[in-house]
């Protein structure tokens, strides 16, 4: 998986596929998170620093996205 940083959002290209994904400024945050090895508490956290978000309501959208993005192939869950 390569991926490039673009104007704030971050874009991945999937190699195998040739497809890419762009993620918004919050799926950004969370990759980057992803990359440095931080867990999901941790990427919540870093996240709730810097936006007004109910925790419950960012757990839930950060639960779709790693579902969206294992089921695409772009990370594995451990």
């Amino acid at each position: 998986m390569e991926f490039t940083a673009v104007d704030g959002e971050v874009v991945l290209l999937d190699r195998r596929s040739g497809v890419y994904f762009g993620l918004n400024e919050i799926g950004s945050l969370i990759w980057q998170g992803l990359v440095k090895n931080l867990s999901v508490d941790e990427i919540l956290t870093a996240i709730e620093k810097q936006y007004e978000v109910d925790r419950r309501t960012l757990l839930a959208d950060l639960s779709r996205l790693l579902d969206t993005m294992q089921a695409k192939g772009l990370i594995q869950v451990s």
